[in-house]
């Protein structure tokens, strides 16, 4: 059966399309039990997409911080900047450069952990109601 289909029998509406290409594979096999097991790792993969959040969301605050650190420094020609396991001497733009792009990857993290949270809290609770 597909996911579509088993979600069918239980009641439950068809997933969303952002909710079916993040559900874990122990949703997916949840799936074809009960629609209460499945809400139940549903919803516990929600809470890990909220912990990534939150931890998304401190790195960027984090480099919000760095962002501001650099624009003070004007006169200084080369910082160092922490790569990996390793510090690199860089200058002072390419290291503003390194921590935008990092800062932009961050934001469209959040937003899609955003969705994926959303999308699976209704498919949890239209499973809730349909096992009802």
């Amino acid at each position: 059966l597909s996911v579509s289909q088993s979600v069918r029998q239980t009641g439950c509406r068809a997933l969303p399309a952002v909710a079916r290409t993040l559900v874990s594979q122990r949703v997916t096999g949840a799936l074809m039990g009960d629609a209460a097991t499945a809400a139940a790792e549903l919803e516990r993969h929600v809470a890990t997409q909220r912990a990534a959040i939150i931890a998304a969301d401190q790195n960027s605050n984090r480099n919000r911080a760095a962002l501001q650190h650099l624009e003070r420094q004007h006169d200084q020609q080369q910082q160092w900047l922490y790569v990996g396991n390793m510090f690199v001497r860089v200058s002072c733009a390419a290291a503003r450069g390194v921590v935008e792009a990092d800062q932009q990857r961050l934001h469209a993290d959040i937003e899609r952990l955003q969705a994926a949270v959303r999308d699976g809290q209704q498919l949890a609770a239209q499973m809730r109601e349909a096992d009802d």
